[in-house]
């Protein structure tokens, strides 16, 4: 039903790629970034193939790594989990509060080690977490705090959007989410320097205009 709505719209924007031939990180993508990044009111937006791979790299740009302890929840899709054992860290579980499905900010800090290193949220179903609290806890114990908002893209607290208060931001936009491409990611990130990080591990090492024609 969206393609039927949409038709001519999409059609064209397809005909337009194929007609430059920029297919990775082509003028369609780079102005994605710039304008969820202008709504979102963030410095810099940096798209991904998936919503794995952002919260991969988001993981990598922050330094953390082997035998780093992540405290997150189970109540999400694997990814959030994966990413976390694939560059060796332990995930660390905490539950969720039942009536909002969303992380428990009251058993974040009895599970925080001399190994904690993040905090990886989960804004579930749409609805985002307690991200005053568990901004404050990270600032307290000096963790990062990412957050995974692959089911809550603009959402709102006030004036804040879902992905806007941590250190990064993570987004999915896998066609069950609610902006769907088939598959794809995002990272919104307003640090500067952790932007150009997430940058270069985004292209394995080299700098994005080497992907750029």
């Amino acid at each position: 039903r969206e393609y039927k709505n949409n038709k001519l719209q999409i059609e064209k924007s397809i005909q337009n790629v194929l007609n430059h031939g920029l297919f990775i990180n082509g003028p369609e993508v780079k102005q994605l970034e710039i304008e969820l990044a202008k709504f979102c009111n963030t410095k810099h937006c940096i798209c991904v193939s998936n919503g794995t791979d952002a919260l991969k790299i988001a993981l990598l740009a922050l330094d953390v790594g082997v035998d780093d302890e992540v405290i997150t929840v189970a109540h999400s899709w694997i990814s959030t989990v994966e990413v976390i054992s694939i560059i060796n860290a332990k995930p660390v579980f905490v539950d969720i509060e039942p009536e909002t499905l969303n992380i428990n900010p009251d058993l974040i800090e009895v599970a925080i080690t001399e190994r904690t290193k993040a905090i990886v949220v989960v804004h579930y179903a749409g609805a985002m977490c307690a991200m005053d609290r568990i901004q404050s806890i990270a600032s307290r114990y000096g963790l990062f705090l990412i957050e995974d908002a692959a089911q809550a893209i603009l959402t709102r607290d006030g004036s804040r959007f879902a992905g806007t208060i941590g250190d990064v931001g993570c987004f999915s936009f896998h066609e069950t989410k609610n902006i769907g491409c088939g598959e794809g990611g995002a990272l919104l990130i307003n640090n500067n320097s952790l932007s150009d990080r997430a940058e270069i591990i985004r292209a394995k090492g080299t700098n994005r205009k080497a992907f750029e024609n």
